[in-house]
């Protein structure tokens, strides 16, 4: 009668495959939980510049829409149309969370009367699937494939 102590190499190997599954499991879920975080992070900072305009338009009335993203961020000292300290440095540097950020501002006559924004992941798939935009109507919308062009309201 033999002996059975320990494993044999085929209940081991047996173990090993189901703790690879598993874990490759995880990290699917891991990432897919990552790219989640970061698109809620990019409509967060999308809304948070979307309220920074209307406040920057009513603060300014004659200058309108802030021309761009610098415009809306801090300064030194007391805020000026340059630098409204209404979002944050990182924010105003058009970078945050795997997204890039871009304002254009348009009008006439030196007052801006509407803006475009979007928000456009860095590495699609990595740090986020779609791409999102807003402007003076403060409607967020979102294109799936994560360019600039979006098509679909978000429903919140």
């Amino acid at each position: 009668m033999r002996s059975s102590r320990g494993f044999s190499l085929i209940e081991l190997m047996v173990v090993l495959a189901v703790a690879m599954i598993l874990a490759t499991l995880a990290i699917i879920h891991v990432l897919k939980a990552r790219v989640l975080a970061s698109e809620t992070a990019a409509v967060g900072a999308v809304r948070t510049i979307l309220q920074a305009q209307t406040s920057y338009a009513a603060t300014y009335p004659e200058l309108g829409y802030a021309p761009s993203l610098t415009a809306l961020g801090p300064g030194s000292g007391t805020p000026t149309a340059a630098a409204a300290g209404l979002v944050d440095s990182q924010l105003a540097s058009g970078s945050r969370q795997g997204y890039t950020f871009a304002l254009t501002a348009s009008g006439s006559g030196g007052r801006n009367d509407a803006f475009e924004l979007t928000a456009v992941p860095q590495a699609i798939g990595r740090t986020g699937n779609r791409g999102f935009c807003g402007d003076q109507t403060n409607v967020i919308k979102y294109s799936a494939d994560g360019s600039t062009t979006c098509l679909y309201p978000l429903k919140q």
